[in-house]
């Protein structure tokens, strides 16, 4: 009995310690200009002056933006923040890499609240893991074709520290490695959490389909 109030006491502890970690995180990282009142709330900002951004500029001219939100998840951005710490400390150096992900429009609200989950991913040809591409054009015609006519665009801050080439049986990276790329560099695959952070989405139509 007493070894079993011991490790539930421990659990506790550990788990009241992360929570603290994570606010603690939160305070030190999240700028200044989120207007968030705690550190659990999700906040969408629609961005009225969004043809200045330079991630529409990439978009593909055919398709048809309707809105465009800033994504202020708190407790996501101090993940991200902390895994950017981790990997510097591993592998000496990481960049942070804008890349693009296509998804069904219905897929929103899960991803901007809990991140990318790579047990959903369906395409796998350049690893068993969450895709990206650095061409929206790509991501867009590699979407899920199930995904339908409107769709959203999201635009990720990733973490890479060193990339090598992936396949369809790659599970994970080789030893060393973060990243697994494909199709010249189109394709950009992650396999662990908070390695990303969702941080616009573009919402848009795509009627290419119809025709």
């Amino acid at each position: 009995m007493i070894d079993i109030q011991g490790t539930k006491s421990s659990g506790m502890t550990r788990m009241f310690a992360e929570l603290l970690t994570m606010k603690e995180l939160a305070r030190r990282h999240i700028p200044k200009y989120w207007r968030v009142r705690r550190s659990a709330e999700v906040v969408e900002e629609e961005l009225s002056d969004y043809e200045d951004l330079d991630i529409i500029d990439m978009m593909p001219y055919d398709l048809d933006i309707t809105s465009v939100v800033k994504v202020k998840n708190p407790y996501l951005w101090s993940c991200y923040q902390l895994k950017k710490a981790e990997y510097r400390k591993r592998y000496g150096h990481v960049s942070e890499v804008t890349l693009y992900h296509a998804t069904a429009e219905d897929n929103v609200q899960s991803i901007i609240s809990e991140n990318f989950d790579w047990r959903f991913s369906v395409r796998t040809k350049f690893g068993r893991g969450v895709s990206f591409s650095p061409d929206p054009k790509y991501a867009n015609r590699h979407c899920n074709s199930n995904a339908g006519c409107a769709r959203a665009m999201i635009v990720a801050s990733v973490l890479v520290s060193n990339k090598c080439q992936g396949s369809y049986s790659t599970k994970i990276p080789t030893k060393g490695c973060d990243t697994t790329v494909g199709n010249k560099d189109k394709v950009y695959v992650k396999y662990s959490d908070n390695e990303f952070y969702p941080e616009y989405v573009i919402y848009y139509n795509d009627d290419s389909e119809l025709y």
